[in-house]
């Protein structure tokens, strides 16, 4: 099995009114599996600060299990 990771962290903005901090991210891997095949899964997500007293976060990703040989051949 083979896989590759990518993750970036992108800060917006920093200590302006309406956000003390703005933050956006997003990820990827591929995986390559020698009983399946491949797969590419990938997440973003963001971080919104908009007050000292109040954080805001979301995130969106895909998931994936890669089958067993049972699954396979079951």
């Amino acid at each position: 099995m083979n896989e590759a990771y990518l993750e970036l962290a992108l800060p917006l903005l920093r200590d302006v009114p309406g956000a003390q901090e703005l933050e956006f991210s997003i990820a990827t891997r591929y995986s390559d599996y020698d009983t399946f095949g491949d797969t590419l899964n990938s997440k973003v997500g963001f971080k919104w600060k908009p007050v000292d007293s109040l954080l805001v976060r979301g995130t969106w990703a895909e998931g994936f299990r890669a089958p067993t040989v049972a699954d396979l051949f079951g």
